[in-house]
C-alpha cells in the first residue's frame, strides 16, 4: 500500500512538474513573444513608459517614444527599434540584429555626493553567453541638453579572445571617428585598435589622423597617429585613460608645416617639434620648438609653458634671429572662473621684414618695445613704452591702456621725439561703426622723425571728436598748429562741425613758405564752398618737386543737386626725372547734374623720353558717359574714345574706337569692344582685334579685375617697326608670332605663353658696314605655375649655332632663384672677322654646355665651351695657330 502510494505521490509530482514547466513556458511565450504580453510586462517596470509601442519583446520591436524617469534622473529614447534572434541563445549567443535610436536624452542633475578622484577600476567580464551585434545605430546623445556624440554605427561580436569591433563610427561636432579592433575586458583590458580620425578643415584642407593604439586599459596605451592634410606629421606617445589625473606623455613633430597658405613661405614652420608630459594635476609641461626660413637666414622659435585643467601659463614664447633680434612673450592664462589672462611683451629689434616681406622697408622702425596687459571677462588694463627709430633719429611712445572689446582708451599718450613732445588723450569705440575722442598738444616735434622730407618743428593743439555709424558721419575738429618744415614758415589750421546733412568748415588754412591752400564751406539746406590753391613754389614743399600751380573750386547746390566748378592751371612741373610744360584743366557740374572734364598737358617727358601733348575730354551724367583720350607725341600718336553708362553700380561701356601709331606701325582697334565694371567689383573687357598692314593683335573675352584672364595673339609683326627701340648699331629683320594665356589669380600665375620669331636676319653695324647673321629658329615657351616658371628658349642660326637652353625660376621668392641648363653647339666663329681687322683667317667652331644658377637678376653660368678645328692667321699676328682645339 505504501509503495503504491509512493509511485502514485511521483506521478503526480512529475505532471505536476511538467504542468508547471509548460506553465512558465507558455507564460513567458504569452508575455515575450505577443504584443499584448509585451505590453503588460513593459507596464509592471517601474518608472518606464512608452508611446505607440509595436512588436513583441520575444523578437522584434520599436516605438515612437522611450521615456524612464527616476526621481530627478531622466532617460528617453526616440524612435526606437530593437531586433533580436531567441533561437540563438540555444548557441549560448545573444544574438542583437537591430539596435536603431533616433536620440537619446539623458538627464541626470549632480548629486551632493563627493565624487571619487581616484583611478578607474574595471572588473573582469566574462559573460555566460557569447555577444553578437550586428547593426547599431545612434543618431544623437545629449547628456543635460549638450550634444555628447551623433551618428554612431557599430558592429562587434565576442570570441574567446574579448571584444571584437568589427567597425565604430561616431561623431562629436566635426570630429569623426571610425575604428576597429580588440578588447579583452579582464586583467589589465588589453586593447589593440585602428583607424582614422576626421579633424574639422582648416584653411579650407582636410585634415586626418590614422590611429595605431596598442596597449592596456586599465595601465597605459602607446599612441601612434600620422597626420595628413592640413598638418604633414607624426603624433606619438603614451598615456594612462583611467588613471587619476589623465598622465600622458605625447610628442608631434612635422618637417614642414603651414598654419595658412596664405602666408609668405617665410613663416611657415620647418622641424616643427611640439612635446607634453603631465597630468591634469599638476600640469602637462609643454615644449616646442621649430625653425621659420626667414630671408636672409633661419629665425629660431621656442615654447615653454604649461597646461592644467584650470589654465596654461607660458613661460616663453621666444622668437631670435639672434642675440640682439628677438621677441619674447610670456604670460598666463586662467579658465577656473570667467577667462582671464595676463601677458608680458619684450620686442628687441626683431627683424619682422625678413618673415613677412614688404616691397619697400617703413621709414620707422620699431627698436625696443615693452608691454603688460591684463585681461578679465571681456576687460583688459595695461601699459606700454616703444623705443623707435625714424630718419630724424629715435624716438619714444608711452602710454597706459585700458578698455573691452568695444572700447580702448590711452588717458596718457606722449610721444617724444627729440626737443619736441606731443602728450594727451585718445579714445577709440568700435561696436556698431567707430567713435574717437582725441586730444593731442604738440610742442616743437619734428615730422622728420616719421617723414624724411619734411624737417622742422609744429607746436599747436589738435582736438578731433566725432563717429561714424550707420553711415552717418559727425565730426568736430579744431587743429591749430603752426612752426617751419623745410626751412620754410608753416601753418596748419583747420576748423570743422556738422553731422548728418549740417556742416560747417569755418576755416582752412595751409600754408608753407610762399604756397598757400585756403577754404571755408557749409551745408544746410545748401551746399556753399570755395577753396582757392596757390603754390607759386612747389619746390618749397618737397623734394625734387618744381613748378607752380594755381587754382579754386567753387561748390553749391544741394547735396541732392551738387553744383560746381574747378579750375586748375600749372606751369613747369617737374617730380624727379618726369617734366610737364604746362598744365590746364577745367571741370564743371550744373544744375542738371551734367560734368565736363578738360586736360591739356604740354610738354609732357619721362626721363629722356619726349611724349608730346595730352588731351582728355570727357562728359557725361550719373547714366552716360563718354572719354576722348588723344596724346601726340614724336614717338606715338595714340587716340581712343570710350562711352558707356552707370546702372545700380553696374558701369557698361565700351572702348568706341583707337588708333595707336608708333614706329611705321599704325594699329586700328577693328570693332568696338566690350569693357564692363561690375559693383561686385570685377572689371571685364570683351574680345577685340588690333590690325596693322598685315600684322593683327587679337585678344578673346578678358577678365582683368579680380584674378585677371588674359587670352592674346600676336601674328606677322615686322620686327623691323621696332627700330626707334634699338640701339643704333643693331637691327632685326623677321616677323615676331607670340601667344599668351595667362590666368593671374591670388594664389600666382598660371598659364603659358609662347614666342616666335621664325626664321630672320639680325644685323650688326661695325664701323659704316652692316654684316647679316640669318637664322632659322627663335623661339621662346614658358610654362607658369604659382610655385614655378618653366622656360625654353631654342635658337638655330646657321653660323651662329645652335643653342638650347632651359630655365627654371621661383616666382615666389624676392630673389627670384634660377635653375637650368644650357647647350651650345656648331658656332663658327668666323661671323666675328669682319671685328677684327688684324685678323685675315678666324676660323673653327664653339660648342659647349653647362648649369644655370644663382637669381634672375644675378644669374651664375657654370660650364664648359670647346673649341675645334680653330685657325688663327693675319699679316700683321706675330704668329699663326693652326687645328687648334681648347
Amino acid at each position: 500500500m505504501n509503495r503504491m502510494n509512493i509511485k502514485r505521490t511521483a506521478k503526480i509530482a512529475g505532471v505536476s512538474l511538467i504542468a508547471l514547466l509548460l506553465l512558465v513556458i507558455v507564460s513567458v511565450s504569452l508575455l515575450l513573444g505577443t504584443q499584448a504580453g509585451s505590453r503588460w510586462a513593459l507596464a509592471r517596470v517601474p518608472g518606464l513608459q512608452l508611446e505607440n509601442f509595436q512588436g513583441r519583446l520575444g523578437g522584434q520591436w520599436n516605438a515612437e517614444r522611450l521615456v524612464w524617469q527616476q526621481g530627478e534622473d531622466r532617460v528617453e529614447v526616440q524612435a526606437v527599434a530593437f531586433a533580436w534572434t531567441p533561437a540563438c541563445l540555444l548557441k549560448m549567443t545573444l544574438c542583437i540584429d537591430r539596435l536603431h535610436a533616433g536620440q537619446v536624452l539623458l538627464r541626470f542633475p549632480p548629486s551632493g555626493a563627493p565624487s571619487d578622484e581616484g583611478p578607474v577600476n574595471l572588473p573582469a567580464l566574462k559573460l555566460p553567453l557569447a555577444l553578437q551585434l550586428d547593426d547599431v545605430q545612434l543618431g544623437s546623445l545629449q547628456l543635460d541638453g549638450v550634444e555628447q556624440l551623433r551618428d554612431l554605427k557599430l558592429a562587434a561580436h565576442w570570441t574567446a579572445q574579448g571584444l571584437q569591433i568589427d567597425s565604430a563610427h561616431l561623431q562629436r561636432d566635426a570630429l569623426i571617428l571610425d575604428l576597429n579592433g580588440l578588447l579583452k575586458p579582464e586583467g589589465d583590458w588589453p586593447l589593440t585598435a585602428k583607424g582614422q580620425l576626421q579633424l574639422p578643415q582648416q584653411d579650407g584642407q582636410p585634415w586626418t589622423l590614422t590611429l595605431d593604439i596598442q596597449g592596456d586599459l586599465l595601465k597605459t596605451l602607446q599612441l601612434k597617429a600620422d597626420s595628413s592634410g592640413y598638418l604633414s606629421g607624426v603624433l606619438s606617445g603614451e598615456l594612462q585613460p583611467l588613471a587619476e589625473h589623465l598622465p600622458a606623455r605625447l610628442k608631434l613633430t612635422a618637417e614642414h608645416f603651414k598654419p595658412s597658405a596664405a602666408l609668405p613661405d617665410t613663416l611657415q614652420l620647418d622641424q616643427l617639434l611640439l612635446t607634453a608630459e603631465g597630468n591634469l594635476d599638476s600640469g602637462y609641461l609643454i615644449n616646442g620648438s621649430a625653425s621659420l626660413p626667414a630671408e636672409k637666414g633661419p629665425v629660431a622659435l621656442a615654447l615653454q609653458g604649461r597646461l592644467d585643467a584650470n589654465g596654461a601659463s607660458i613661460a616663453a614664447l621666444d622668437l631670435a634671429a639672434d642675440d640682439e633680434q628677438r621677441l619674447a612673450i610670456n604670460g598666463k592664462l586662467n579658465w577656473q572662473n570667467g577667462f582671464s589672462a595676463d601677458a608680458n611683451i619684450d620686442w628687441l629689434d626683431f627683424p619682422w621684414q625678413r618673415l613677412y616681406p614688404v616691397a619697400s622697408e617703413p621709414q620707422v622702425a620699431l627698436h625696443i618695445f615693452k608691454g603688460e596687459i591684463s585681461y578679465t571677462d571681456g576687460n583688459y588694463l595695461g601699459n606700454f613704452n616703444a623705443s623707435l627709430k625714424g630718419p630724424a633719429g629715435a624716438f619714444t611712445v608711452v602710454s597706459p591702456f585700458s578698455g573691452n572689446l568695444q572700447e580702448i582708451h590711452l588717458p596718457q599718450l606722449e610721444v617724444v621725439a627729440g626737443q619736441g613732445k606731443a602728450s594727451g588723450h585718445l579714445d577709440l569705440q568700435f561696436a556698431d561703426g567707430i567713435g574717437w575722442d582725441t586730444a593731442l598738444d604738440l610742442s616743437a616735434l619734428d615730422p622728420s622723425f616719421w617723414v624724411a622730407e619734411l624737417p622742422g618743428t609744429l607746436a599747436g593743439p589738435l582736438r578731433s571728436k566725432g563717429q561714424f555709424r550707420n553711415e552717418q558721419l559727425e565730426l568736430n575738429a579744431d587743429l591749430d598748429l603752426k612752426g617751419r618744415l623745410r626751412g620754410q614758415p608753416a601753418v596748419l589750421q583747420a576748423k570743422a562741425d556738422g553731422r548728418d546733412q549740417q556742416w560747417t568748415v569755418s576755416s582752412l588754412n595751409i600754408r608753407l613758405g610762399d604756397n598757400r591752400i585756403q577754404g571755408t564751406g557749409s551745408l544746410q539746406e545748401r551746399l556753399k564752398g570755395q577753396l582757392d590753391l596757390d603754390l607759386p613754389r612747389l619746390g618749397q614743399l618737397w623734394p625734387r618737386l618744381q613748378g607752380q600751380v594755381k587754382g579754386r573750386l567753387d561748390l553749391a547746390g544741394t547735396l541732392q543737386t551738387p553744383q560746381g566748378q574747378l579750375a586748375l592751371q600749372g606751369s613747369q612741373l617737374a617730380l624727379q626725372d618726369n617734366r610737364l610744360q604746362n598744365l590746364a584743366l577745367t571741370a564743371r557740374l550744373d544744375q542738371a547734374q551734367r560734368a565736363t572734364l578738360n586736360v591739356k598737358g604740354v610738354g609732357i617727358q619721362a626721363g629722356d623720353t619726349a611724349l608730346g601733348t595730352l588731351l582728355i575730354d570727357a562728359q557725361g551724367t550719373l547714366k552716360a558717359q563718354q572719354v576722348k583720350l588723344d596724346l601726340q607725341g614724336p614717338l606715338l600718336k595714340l587716340a581712343i574714345a570710350l562711352d558707356g553708362g552707370l546702372d545700380k553700380g553696374n558701369w557698361r561701356g565700351r572702348l568706341a574706337s583707337g588708333t595707336v601709331q608708333s614706329g611705321g606701325q599704325n594699329w586700328r582697334l577693328q570693332q568696338p569692344a566690350k569693357i564692363e565694371r561690375l559693383a561686385d567689383g570685377r572689371l571685364n573687357f570683351g574680345a577685340h582685334c588690333w590690325l596693322s598692314g598685315a600684322a593683327s593683335l587679337c585678344g578673346g573675352d578678358q577678365r582683368l579685375m579680380p584674378d585677371p584672364r588674359l587670352r592674346y595673339q600676336l601674328k606677322n609683326f615686322p620686327l623691323d617697326s621696332l627700330a626707334q627701340w634699338m640701339p643704333k648699331d643693331f637691327a632685326w629683320k623677321g616677323t615676331l608670332n607670340a601667344d599668351v594665356q595667362l590666368d593671374i589669380p591670388v594664389a600666382g600665375p598660371s598659364g603659358q605663353i609662347s614666342i616666335d620669331a621664325g626664321g630672320g636676319t639680325l644685323r650688326v653695324r661695325n664701323n659704316d658696314q652692316w654684316l647679316d647673321f640669318p637664322y632659322q629658329t627663335l623661339k621662346l615657351a614658358s610654362t607658369l605655375t604659382p610655385k614655378r616658371i618653366n622656360s625654353r628658349l631654342d635658337f638655330e642660326g646657321g653660323k651662329l649655332g645652335r643653342l638650347l637652353l632651359n630655365a627654371q625660376i621661383d616666382p615666389l621668392a624676392k630673389d627670384k632663384p634660377l635653375a637650368g641648363d644650357f647647350n651650345l653647339s656648331g658656332l663658327d666663329i668666323s661671323v666675328a672677322r669682319p671685328f677684327a681687322p688684324m685678323v685675315q683667317k678666324l676660323n673653327g667652331r664653339l660648342n659647349g654646355n653647362g648649369r644655370l644658377s644663382g637669381s634672375l637678376l644675378a644669374p651664375l653660368v657654370n660650364g664648359s665651351v670647346t673649341l675645334e678645328g680653330g685657325e688663327v692667321a693675319g699679316a700683321e699676328l706675330p704668329m699663326e695657330l693652326h687645328d687648334l682645339n681648347v
